[in-house]
């Protein structure tokens, strides 16, 4: 059909039925028209997909031989984590997912998390989404864990603060004219480091 021809009442009706749970380049092979010319009339008439039966018909569109990058209900992210395809959680994000320990600990016990709680996977496994292994933290506990054991992991060597410097090489910088903070650059400290050692020296 030429660009710009008007929808006809039966084009209209059959978008109306099938836009929610099909896609835009299927009905427009059907009624003859462009997949951009569904989506603009479909925006003009109010229509929505529905994510959960739009998701199933997409998916099912692009198995096998026709997948992409779609992976499923289930996937892994870049950090470790499992989400799962439920979009009428009201955690979903705008792709329709939810972390998948999250479901399985709400599932435990019978609802969703209250406010102001996280789900902590307690080996430090992040795909690891047995219910023996989730506990129910609020947020400030959970991110204070975190700190600490971040903390523990940077000890030694690679933390500044329990880095070894010699006294004597910090004085001869400073009497080269350097500031504390460019002293504490060039060592690789930081300042509260810079200051302990002088009071030792």
């Amino acid at each position: 059909m030429k660009r710009g021809q008007e929808w006809s009442e039966w084009q209209i009706t059959y978008l109306k039925k099938h836009y929610s749970g099909e896609r835009s380049e299927d009905i427009g092979a059907v009624i003859g028209k462009s997949k951009l010319s569904v989506q603009h009339k479909a925006h003009r008439l109010g229509l929505k997909k529905d994510k959960e039966l739009f998701f199933a018909v997409r998916s099912k569109a692009k198995s096998g031989e026709n997948s992409g990058n779609f992976k499923g209900y289930r996937r892994k992210t870049k950090k470790g984590y499992i989400f799962v395809f439920r979009p009428n959680h009201p955690a979903a994000g705008e792709d329709g997912l939810v972390a998948e320990h999250r479901l399985i600990f709400e599932k435990y016990i019978g609802s969703y998390l209250p406010k102001g709680f996280v789900v902590h996977h307690i080996n430090g496994i992040k795909d690891d989404n047995r219910i023996e292994n989730l506990a129910l933290l609020t947020i400030s506990a959970h991110s204070a864990l975190h700190n600490r054991n971040d903390h523990k992991q940077k000890k030694g060597k690679d933390n500044p603060m329990y880095k070894e410097v010699d006294p004597q090489e910090i004085m001869r910088l400073r009497c080269r004219g350097l500031t504390v903070a460019q002293v504490c650059k060039q060592i690789g400290i930081g300042k509260t480091k810079y200051y302990r050692e002088m009071r030792g020296a």
